[in-house]
């Protein structure tokens, strides 16, 4: 089956934000405001069972009230009914879904990792995209932003991406950013990787006509060869891959796989990749 191109997720032209929220505490409020606040040229769809309206957008009860298309959406609610929302998606025709919520395989139950391998089993089995969970979203100023964290101070206009499975260190790093007036081109939080991994960004990144580095800060691999193909490509095509790889020490390996479900790559096998890529 065919998969949705992942310009999608920088670039749509319709988002819903499933969990948006009235109260300011709440990430499903910071989400809206700051696609409002960017100026968001495509259209907004908030969906909050019990809302009105937020922030001036007409609020809608359930996904398949909406009449349009929607190519992305944001996806901030409770664990417990983040798969029935993606399959809502899945039966809407969204391209793809950004999933910030959190609680799937990085807790070690049960449960969280049966919840991400019915994610993974609808990614496998449908056209959509999704990124995370337990991601801190995507920033790609000017166009488009899915993401809580405030951008005050940020500056977009350069040619440096940033990728970072964790959200928590993403986050982090783009109060770094804006505070150091460091500029950039795109900023990625692939949270858990169910299915877009950092091989699909890197490959978008070599025909992103802004971007000309990479900076990634890596936890777990999906697929070593396809690493190798997609990193060697950009190199050959645009420029650099400068990578921070965590989960170095014990007490790394279990930080990673507690907030991102990742296993850490033995480092032999990590110096082989960066070796084999040049």
């Amino acid at each position: 089956m065919p998969r949705a191109d992942i310009d999608s997720i920088f670039n749509p032209k319709s988002v819903a934000i499933i969990g948006a929220s009235r109260q300011e505490t709440r990430n499903g409020y910071h989400v809206l405001k700051n696609i409002k606040d960017i100026g968001f040229t495509g259209k907004i769809y908030p969906i909050n069972p019990k809302a009105d309206e937020i922030l001036g957008y007409k609020v809608y009860k359930h996904l398949n009230e909406i009449d349009g298309d929607v190519d992305n959406a944001i996806i901030i609610l409770p664990t417990n009914i983040v798969v029935q929302a993606v399959q809502n998606c899945v039966k809407k025709g969204v391209k793809s879904v950004i999933i910030i919520t959190e609680g799937f395989g990085e807790t070690g139950t049960d449960e969280g990792k049966n919840m991400q391998q019915e994610l993974k089993k609808i990614a496998n089995s449908s056209p959509i995209r999704i990124v995370g969970p337990g991601t801190m979203g995507v920033v790609n100023l000017p166009n488009f932003i899915s993401t809580y964290v405030n951008l005050g101070g940020l500056q977009q206009d350069g040619k440096l991406a940033f990728i970072a499975q964790s959200g928590i260190f993403a986050g982090g790093m783009v109060r770094y950013f804006a505070s150091h007036d460091s500029k950039l081109s795109k900023i990625i939080s692939l949270g858990n990787k169910v299915d877009v991994d950092d091989s699909d960004i890197i490959d978008y990144l070599a025909e992103d006509k802004q971007t000309r580095v990479i900076a990634l800060y890596m936890e777990g691999i999906r697929s070593v060869e396809r690493l190798i193909k997609s990193a060697r490509n950009f190199a050959i095509k645009k420029g650099p891959i400068v990578i921070l790889k965590g989960g170095r020490t014990p007490e790394g390996a279990r930080a990673a796989n507690s907030h991102t479900s990742s296993l850490a790559v033995d480092d032999r096998v990590f110096e082989g990749i960066v070796r084999q890529t040049g």
